[in-house]
């Protein structure tokens, strides 16, 4: 039991890091924090007392399950007990004939540095026949199907289930196997002077994939149990013999935690070859730094100096569609705000808030929430509520004090956040994230009044935190504590940033060169905040008339190509600014990207690699435009 203060808080870590699988916050840093418990004893007393070890399968397959516990801002909302390489459908076959044959190591410590060698390689099999077993039995017969009247699931639902990054990572640990199987059974290979870090060093960098993987695996859960519970073809699906055979009985999602796993796998096994390799061996040095590669991905270090952990509760926390339960928990610098698991008494890590950047704002009473009070950061801002008015008070007391002491410190204590930048930590301290409007309490756009259907879809600006439609919306600024990565707003909160300069401004036809931009946060994401993920996207004419949410999508990286006016000069008109047709689900509205002109399809050049219309892509200025109800001219034609 950690001691405890007299005013009834800890100040030690040890309960929390005892409750709480802690990662790294959102803008600092990809990272995950794992505890692991295996079945892997025997092996492990095997490799301790000198004794062979030739697996004739790969490690996962003992008796009892690996529990993995995995929370970050990467993390899954659930914990996980599998035992996937058991049950996985083995598309790599393992060769332990043509591993040498360990008898002939005479010291017991390269008997045990061999050992772990192996373990790596099997255990690399295993792994990569769970990665196969996914592609092959779920990924496949997905995609070839879709688009067609057997469709299963759309394509939309597909990419929240298994994002691009599963296919980046199946294709590294190809890689990877392939290196590792070159090098460990070929017979030359000796672990007295044999290296393996070398391959791990190149690998190391392009781990980051994971953290990616990670912070979609939550979602990805949540969309599979609701498109079982909806979609009947979906669930039928995964009750196929064909699929129940190749899954050995395990679900679809016991192998989607496979890459979860392996990340702290990949650092247990590093931990333990640096155990047996000596200091003068030759793989020393690229062992070392390979293991602080994997480390940096896998560990975010909630244990610091000076840090003391004041209180810990459960708050309710108003999201845009719906409340959550968050278990919140105050450091003397930072909140951290977990989830609680479904399978386990442990709470898995979703946000980081720096207390030098935040500000708690207590919320009068209304008709619909009450005990209601912010938490306000340039990242991201929550708004929670209690159950009493004393715990908010009691709440809103806490963190002020928090919030007080930590500026406080800050002007004393020289720490690593005095690296960053002088202009950035301004721009931080000057931003603060809205909270956002719940998508309920807006049933039409709160700039255009226009209402929400299936074509017209809710976004939030992240400026002010209004719910508004996407031609309200097309714009884009770069703001602090958001990963450098365009960020969605309004056309009035966009108009404003680009009037006072204060942010960096990303206008709709632009191609960032941000390789992981794009609007975070939204999760009906817009093709457009898609698209702009995508380093050089181009979006054809014929692409663009299809929908009405692709207006300002040319995005094509040519710098020489016409600069759009900013926003439309019309606002929001149900007519085409050129031929007076009202606009209808057949009839699109576009916005042209140099003079804003609301236009329908008809009204807009067709040739042009972005949207222009008739007038502008003839050349003919606005000022010369004559619209007539029969229709548009021109006075110097």
């Amino acid at each position: 039991m950690p001691p405890m203060a007299s005013n009834g808080t800890y100040t030690s870590l040890n309960e929390l890091i005892s409750s709480i699988a802690h990662g790294a916050g959102a803008g600092g840093g990809a990272g995950v924090s794992v505890s692991v418990s295996t079945a892997d004893d025997n092996k492990k007393r095997n490799r301790d007392s000198g004794k062979s070890f030739v697996p004739d399968q790969p490690p996962h397959h003992d008796d009892q399950p690996e529990t993995v516990r995995v929370a970050n801002g990467l993390a899954p909302a659930r914990s996980a007990t599998v035992s996937p390489s058991k049950s996985s459908q083995p598309s790599v076959k393992p060769h332990p004939h043509s591993l040498p044959a360990m008898t002939k190591f005479s010291s017991p410590e390269i008997i045990r540095r061999n050992n772990i060698a192996l373990e790596v390689l099997t255990t690399e099999q295993s792994y990569l026949n769970s990665l196969t077993l996914i592609q092959t039995v779920f990924v496949e017969p997905l995609l070839a199907v879709m688009g067609t009247d057997r469709e299963i699931v759309s394509r939309k639902v597909f990419d929240k289930i298994i994002p691009n990054t599963f296919h980046v990572i199946y294709n590294l640990n190809k890689s990877l196997l392939a290196r590792l199987e070159e090098r460990l059974q070929d017979s030359a290979w000796d672990p007295s002077t044999g290296r393996l870090g070398d391959i791990f060093l190149d690998t190391g960098p392009y781990l980051k994939i994971y953290s990616l993987y990670i912070q979609n695996f939550n979602g990805a859960l949540s969309i599979i149990d609701d498109q079982i519970s909806r979609n009947q073809k979906f669930a039928n699906f995964l009750k196929e013999d064909s699929i129940r055979q190749a899954c050995k009985g395990l679900s679809i999602p016991a192998y989607l935690i496979t890459p979860v796993q392996r990340i702290p796998r990949y650092k247990l096994l590093l931990q333990d070859l640096l155990k047996y390799t000596p200091a003068n061996h030759v793989d020393r040095m690229d062992l070392e730094n390979a293991y602080k590669l994997v480390e940096a991905v896998a560990i975010f270090k909630i244990l610091a100096p000076s840090r003391l952990f004041l209180h810990k509760g459960d708050l309710q926390k108003i999201c845009r569609k719906n409340h959550q339960l968050r278990r919140v928990y105050v450091l003397s610098d930072m909140i951290i705000c977990a989830i609680p698991s479904l399978l386990s008494d442990q709470y898995h890590f979703k946000r980081q808030f720096d207390l030098e950047f935040c500000e708690v704002k207590n919320i009068p009473d209304s008709d619909t929430i009450k005990n209601c009070f912010q938490l306000i950061s340039p990242g991201k801002s929550y708004a929670f509520y209690t159950d009493t008015e004393a715990q908010k008070l009691q709440w809103v007391g806490i963190i002020s004090r928090a919030i007080k002491e930590c500026k406080s410190n800050q002007k004393t204590i020289v720490t690593e956040r005095d690296a960053m930048s002088k202009q950035k930590r301004t721009l931080m301290a000057d931003y603060k994230a809205p909270i956002w409007i719940p998508d309920d309490q807006a049933s039409s756009c709160m700039q255009c009044k226009e209402e929400f259907s299936i074509f017209r879809r809710k976004h939030h600006c992240r400026l002010c935190g209004l719910v508004v439609c996407n031609p309200c919306s097309s714009n884009y600024v770069v703001l602090p504590g958001h990963e450098e990565r365009p960020a969605r707003t309004c056309d009035p909160c966009f108009a404003k940033v680009e009037r006072e300069g204060k942010f960096q401004v990303v206008y709709a036809h632009e191609s960032p060169t941000l390789g992981s931009g794009g609007s975070s946060g939204d999760e009906d994401e817009s093709f457009l905040a898609r698209a702009m993920k995508l380093s050089s996207w181009l979006v054809s004419p014929t692409a663009a008339q299809q929908s009405s949410h692709l207006v300002h999508c040319g995005l094509s990286s040519d710098s020489q190509r016409v600069p759009p006016l900013k926003t439309s000069t019309e606002g929001s008109t149900k007519k085409c600014g050129l031929c007076s047709e009202a606009f209808t689900m057949l009839r699109w509205k576009n916005v042209c990207e140099k003079c804003g002109r609301q236009v329908c399809g008809n009204c807009a050049s067709k040739s042009q690699e972005y949207r222009l219309c008739d007038p502008c892509g003839l050349g003919i200025a606005p000022s010369e435009v004559i619209v007539e109800e029969s229709g548009w001219s021109s006075k110097t034609i």
